[in-house]
């Protein structure tokens, strides 16, 4: 979590500089994936440190549950990747149809 900073309103990661350009890619991947559908960008994705534990916390909001399940797993999995991860890398989230 010390690795990342975010800017005032904590919905842009300014540092590591190549983390909010990899983040906004996934986005407009999602959006364009959906363009036939919607005109106007329908997803946002941010993350920021939390300020009481050892973790970072990953907010990702798109037209669909599953299209914000796809962006909060790629948004992890680049956490992972960019910030130097430790163990693992994160799984994708599979949500139970009941």
């Amino acid at each position: 979590r010390s690795v990342i900073k975010t800017n005032n309103t904590e919905t842009k990661a300014v540092a590591p500089s190549n983390l909010q350009p990899s983040l906004d890619a996934a986005m407009r991947a999602l959006d364009n994936a959906r363009r036939g559908v919607v005109a106007e960008p329908s997803s946002r994705c941010f993350v920021r440190p939390s300020g009481t534990e050892n973790a970072v916390r990953v907010y990702a909001e798109a037209s669909t549950q599953a299209g914000a399940d796809s962006l909060a797993s790629e948004a992890a999995a680049l956490l992972h990747k960019l910030c130097g991860g430790v163990g693992d890398p994160p799984r994708a989230i599979v949500r139970s149809r009941i």
